[in-house]
């Protein structure tokens, strides 16, 4: 076991989040799970379980002006506008845009 502790793999993570495993790789390759790692490229992936935790927590409220509060959006939305938002940066630093 290493620091950061337990390892999953993204059918565990796909079974706990009620969601496709191709979606969980999707979330690894994108940045969903900063520290989901692949031992070799193409390989399979591991997300901590730390990673998973945090993801589940419920998003804090935020104030976006004295006594106005912003609702959060929910996980998925926001995990996917933040993919998108990564694959931007990407193309946009490639030059495809």
């Amino acid at each position: 076991m290493s620091r950061m502790g337990k390892f999953l793999t993204p059918k565990q993570v796909a079974e706990r989040l009620q969601l496709a495993p191709s979606t969980i790789r999707i979330y690894c390759a994108t940045g969903v799970f900063p520290n989901a790692f692949q031992a070799v490229k193409g390989g399979a992936w591991r997300i901590p379980e730390s990673d998973l935790e945090r993801h589940q927590q419920p998003p804090e409220r935020l104030e976006v002006a004295p006594g106005i509060w912003l609702a959060p959006r929910s996980r998925r939305s926001q995990a996917m506008q933040d993919a998108a938002a990564r694959r931007r940066l990407i193309h946009a630093r490639r030059g495809d845009v």
